[in-house]
């Protein structure tokens, strides 16, 4: 009995300190990539601990015998990564399209600096005036609501405004809806470190 599980504990041991350097391995290669920037305590250490902490499940047992994923680690940095979904929830009152504007501007790394961002739905059901102030200039738009889906008009239009604002932007291939603002060589690290793939 005291010899299973001594081999027990030295199998979760094991797991343990694979699991942990693996995560020390990843976050140090996503702040090569230069992620994690605008966090005050920029430790490899420190940015592992607050990446378990926002793990959907925790617990001892689950923090010893799993990681969080490097999709769970590259979402904790909204200024180098957003999700861009087709299914919404856009109704009056949730700021879904707001907020898509917000997460852009974050994105941008400050080149994208939208005020006033404000949803102005006519009826409950739209339609909808999306309007927001960027150098000085009104942007007016409106987003269909008639479906449940992004309007991708939308999308478009922001990544535009990103685009000539000079922001490279990317779309992960191993994630449904990631979007990254990445640079050539930060691009390479991914791919070679990671065996992602971009478009």
């Amino acid at each position: 009995m005291k010899k299973a599980f001594l081999i027990f504990f030295s199998l979760v041991l094991l797991g343990f300190i694979s699991h942990k350097s693996k995560i020390l391995f990843q976050i140090n290669t996503l702040k090569k990539a230069g992620f994690y920037q605008k966090l005050e305590n920029q430790s490899v250490f420190s940015i592992a601990k607050y990446a378990y902490s926002k793990q959907s499940y925790r617990g001892i047992l689950y923090s010893v015998l799993f990681s969080p994923s490097r999709n769970e680690l590259v979402i904790l940095d909204s200024t180098k990564y957003t999700d861009i979904y087709p299914e919404v929830l856009a109704y009056e009152g949730a700021n879904f399209y707001a907020n898509l504007v917000h997460r852009f501007s974050l994105l941008s790394d400050g080149k994208f600096n939208p005020t006033q961002i404000k949803e102005d739905w006519k009826t409950k059901e739209g339609p909808l005036d999306l309007t927001y102030v960027s150098n000085g200039e009104l942007e007016v738009l409106n987003p269909n609501t008639k479906k449940d889906w992004l309007d991708q008009d939308i999308v478009h239009h922001l990544k535009l405004e990103l685009e000539k604002a000079g922001v490279r932007l990317k779309k992960l291939n191993q994630s449904d809806g990631a979007l990254l603002r990445i640079k050539p060589k930060e691009q390479e690290i991914l791919e070679k470190k990671f065996d992602w793939s971009f478009e």
